[in-house]
């Protein structure tokens, strides 16, 4: 099982929180690490709000690769004003680092996200990645989960699969304890064959690829899995193969496909196949939306850039 919990710090949190979770999670045999934005520095330390507490981090989830990230069984933002500090972006309307680890770890099932009280401030950024999930939050921000496409439910903990929230920081036991029980429960399902039945497209991260390409994982069953792509017009997917064969549909848009030595050109409700092994390469014609099906299923997924 995953043995680390995540917890991500800034100034200005609930010292008897923090405390909690650091004796609680080892009480259940987690590691409780601390994860900030570390600005090119070794060390931090925060200050907590109440008590004047001192917690010195340094670990960063910038640049934190899959296998350090595999580690985790939860990755929670805790109460107080960590979520506003980790929000800041030197450039405005930009993604934060921390917004766009958040956004990562959305997309992965296989680990339980936690937010409490004022946490979810720092959700605004990328709706998609938590349209239509249920959660709870501080009374104040209520109108502000809303507005980022979020279901509000009025109860002090709400569980929705491997997202946990909680209304107030005063809850932080309760929710520590979900935390807990939820590892091992998110492990048993994401260890069986399918990882949804039902997959709400609007629900999952786009991911950028390439220049102009995002993709969108729809998840697998036992012998295949899909991905979602929207590129702009002349964006390329360059020369690359791989041992699952390819069936793809063009919802709209097209491309200018080469299948090793061959060129062709296909438009809006086109289908194309690729072989296992064939070398293959893609250009859109406008801007063009598709969808693809790997068998078996295709492991080496392209990376965010």
């Amino acid at each position: 099982m995953r043995k680390k919990i995540g917890i991500l710090l800034e100034n200005r949190f609930i010292d008897q929180e923090i405390i909690y979770y650091i004796e609680r999670f080892k009480e259940a045999e987690f590691e409780p690490v601390f994860l900030t934005r570390l600005w090119g520095m070794s060390e931090l330390t925060f200050k907590g709000m109440e008590l004047g507490m001192e917690v010195k981090v340094n670990q960063s989830f910038e640049q934190m690769n899959e296998e350090e990230l595999n580690a985790y069984g939860a990755i929670i933002v805790p109460a107080g004003y960590v979520a506003d500090y980790l929000l800041y972006s030197e450039i405005p309307k930009e993604k934060s680092p921390a917004v766009e680890f958040i956004e990562r770890i959305m997309a992965k099932k296989e680990i339980v996200k936690g937010f409490i009280c004022h946490a979810l401030w720092i959700a605004a950024p990328i709706r998609e990645a938590f349209n239509r999930r249920k959660v709870t939050c501080h009374n104040n921000i209520i109108s502000h989960v809303e507005n980022a496409g979020m279901i509000y439910v009025d109860e002090d903990i709400c569980v929705d699969e491997d997202l946990i929230t909680a209304r107030t920081g005063g809850d932080f036991a309760k929710f520590a304890l979900e935390i807990i029980n939820s590892i091992p429960i998110i492990k048993e399902r994401c260890d069986k064959v399918y990882e949804k039945s039902i997959v709400y497209r609007n629900s999952i991260p786009k991911i950028q690829t390439g220049k102009g390409v995002l993709m969108q994982n729809l998840g697998k069953g036992s012998h295949m899995n899909g991905l979602h792509w929207n590129m702009q017009d002349g964006s390329i997917v360059n020369w690359h193969s791989h041992p699952s064969e390819q069936f793809g549909y063009v919802i709209k848009g097209g491309f200018k496909i080469w299948l090793d030595q061959e060129v062709f050109e296909i438009h809006e409700g086109d289908c194309y196949f690729v072989p296992p092994n064939v070398v293959h390469k893609f250009i859109a014609l406008g801007e063009t939306e598709a969808i693809d099906l790997f068998n078996p299923i295709k492991e080496d997924l392209p990376k965010q850039i």
